[in-house]
């Protein structure tokens, strides 16, 4: 059986079909939500809420794509070792999205820089 994309952002990720018919083809390659569940899974163990997983998803579909122990679980716990607490974490997280493949630091620099350049 085929992994039905559009149906799992709309059941498990909390998109609108809406969303999910414009978010499914960013990632139609997938052919089962091992890798989709395991991000899940990190996400919600994270402190991230239903709300901003889909607002993520919806943002960045390809996060779903993420290694989970290779790219979120060390740039994670480099943003701990920097000193923020673990609802900082998953504020940058939710506003960050695939910037997360940066590191932690690399990803609290390009906040940074973003924040300099609208101030």
């Amino acid at each position: 059986p085929s992994f039905a994309v559009e149906e799992y952002l709309v059941a498990t990720c909390g998109l609108t079909p809406a969303q999910a018919a414009k978010a499914s083809p960013k990632i139609s390659h997938l052919k089962s939500p091992a890798k989709p569940d395991a991000v899940l899974s990190f996400l919600a163990g994270h402190g991230l809420s239903t709300a901003d997983v889909a607002a993520l998803v919806a943002k960045d579909p390809k996060f779903l794509c993420a290694k989970v122990e290779k790219t979120l679980a060390p740039n994670v716990a480099e943003l701990t070792g920097l000193g923020l607490s673990r609802a900082e974490i998953a504020r940058l997280v939710s506003l960050a999205g695939n910037k997360m493949k940066h590191g932690g630091y690399g990803l609290l620099c390009s906040i940074h820089d973003f924040e300099g350049s609208v101030s």
